[in-house]
């Protein structure tokens, strides 16, 4: 159509059909967008660790801000791998008090352990994982011997921690350690602590001071 009759017509309030080069232009507009979008929607690889990162460098800042704000020991908890489905993929915080050396988790009148929030799940098979899956030297805090017994649901489980002293820095692990935090995603049949396969993974090193982390992908 010659453009003065296209002008025309918008004048008049004629609405015309796309053209076929408008048409195409949409469409071609349309799947870059989806090519873009689909990454994001079906969480690939990198995402899902950049994802798992965040979620972790948001629950040690929330657990250290806790502690201070509230002057009460809090701990980020990361259930052991025989604790079932949130076994080694999930983490969450919980406030908790050293009683003879160790430290305890503070229950409610129901007996249950008092969870500052609901369990964080990592994305798409990403898991925590110990020094027998990595091909360096660095301890996780998967390594380090000692947990915390959570009441949840009715059921008791081990989780390893990150204890956050009232003033805001690291008090578990112990002073001269360094504190590492692994996160790879496993294949099914994979488990944390299997040492014949060594996956992608993400290294995390926590400021004891400040509860902030340094990452590499290894």
């Amino acid at each position: 159509m010659p453009p003065c009759v296209s002008i025309a017509c918008r004048k008049n309030g004629i609405l015309l059909a796309f053209s076929l080069i408008e048409l195409l232009v949409v469409i071609t507009i349309f799947t870059i967008l989806v090519g873009i979008a689909i990454p994001v929607i079906s969480g690939t690889p990198s995402n899902a660790r950049s994802t798992s990162r965040e979620i972790v460098k948001n629950h040690l800042q929330q657990a250290r801000a806790h502690a201070i704000a509230t002057r009460n020991h809090t701990a980020l908890i990361i259930p052991d791998r025989e604790s079932g489905a949130n076994g080694l993929c999930a983490l969450s915080l919980s406030e908790i008090e050293k009683k003879d050396g160790k430290y305890t988790a503070i229950e409610n009148e129901h007996g249950s352990t008092s969870l500052l929030q609901r369990w964080s799940k990592l994305p798409k098979n990403m898991q925590f994982i110990s020094n027998a899956m990595m091909e360096c030297e660095a301890l996780t805090i998967l390594d380090h011997e000692e947990k915390l017994n959570i009441q949840d649901h009715g059921k008791e489980t081990e989780c390893h921690m990150i204890v956050f002293a009232p003033n805001g820095q690291i008090e578990y692990p112990s002073a001269g350690t360094a504190i590492h935090i692994a996160i790879a995603q496993l294949d099914k049949g994979q488990t944390a602590d299997r040492s014949d396969s060594k996956p992608v993974f993400d290294l995390l090193l926590v400021n004891r001071l400040t509860g902030k982390t340094q990452s590499t992908t290894r």
